[in-house]
């Protein structure tokens, strides 16, 4: 796989990859990120197409092709305006919303057979599918939106709030990214994500990449080099001293020997 000049991120809508971000921009700031936010089966098709190279999605999502790391779960909640009648300050339950025009209901996978169950409409009357339209909606007293927290904290807004549905399961968030690909680049926003430390050299599955395997044996067959190369500077020193230090021992030692012989014989008169 071609090595791009920047890393795409696709995101799933209501992520927030700030804090990822960051610590890349201090590690890899030559390496610009792009995002761009996508539904689950749209991103496992641009990771396999390498027009993203990771991706943050919410489950479920085809896993052909794709390496995966469950990351976290989020609650879902239902968005309601400030001024509505649901207390605000506990979690409630689906049954009421019973009465609750739906606005919005999206990437909550387990919304669907729940309001079946309980005698709901799960989704064939939600107003948009827009989120930001939704809060709009919302806002205005319309009905209620369900949607993972992030959705609901991404669109903030002060005329409306939210509720956490406690008969909901939480709906867990993965990364994923190209079974094949074995860039650094796209291994090292893998590790951040992971919380691996810049010193770190350890590989998605605790083996090492093809690609930091070459640039270890690289720096290894470089660092040889320079070793052999001290070496053999210190033998070349070593033999050039010692030759000149024996021919100069030798003069020095000839010289005294000739003046001794000299200042040992009196003059006769």
């Amino acid at each position: 796989m071609e090595t791009p000049t920047h890393l795409t991120v696709a995101l799933a809508p209501g992520i927030n990859p700030r804090k990822w971000s960051r610590v890349w921009e201090e590690r890899r700031a030559e390496t610009p990120l792009e995002f761009t936010t996508v539904h689950a089966a749209e991103a496992r098709q641009l990771i396999l197409d390498d027009v993203a190279q990771v991706a943050f999605v919410r489950h479920p999502f085809d896993r052909d092709g794709v390496n995966a790391i469950d990351l976290f779960a989020e609650d879902v909640v239902a968005v309601v305006a400030v001024e509505s009648d649901l207390d605000v300050d506990e979690p409630l339950r689906l049954e009421e919303l019973d009465d609750w025009q739906l606005v919005l209901a999206a990437w909550t996978p387990d919304w669907a057979e729940a309001a079946e169950r309980l005698g709901l409409d799960s989704g064939a009357s939600a107003m948009t599918t827009d989120a930001a339209d939704a809060m709009e909606l919302v806002a205005g007293g319309a009905g209620v939106a369900v949607v993972p927290q992030s959705v609901a904290r991404q669109h903030a807004r002060k005329d409306v709030t939210y509720r956490v549905i406690s008969d909901l399961p939480r709906v867990p968030v993965s990364i994923i990214w190209a079974a094949e690909d074995d860039r650094l680049d796209t291994e090292e926003f893998v590790g951040i994500v992971r919380g691996r430390t810049a010193g770190s050299s350890r590989g998605r599955t605790g083996a090492k990449s093809a690609a930091l395997q070459r640039e270890e044996q690289q720096a290894l067959a470089e660092a040889e080099r320079r070793v052999k190369e001290q070496q053999k500077k210190r033998a070349t020193a070593k033999r050039i001293g010692t030759s000149s230090g024996t021919s100069r021992g030798a003069q020095l030692a000839a010289k005294r020997a000739k003046a001794g012989g000299s200042g040992g014989k009196r003059k006769r008169r």
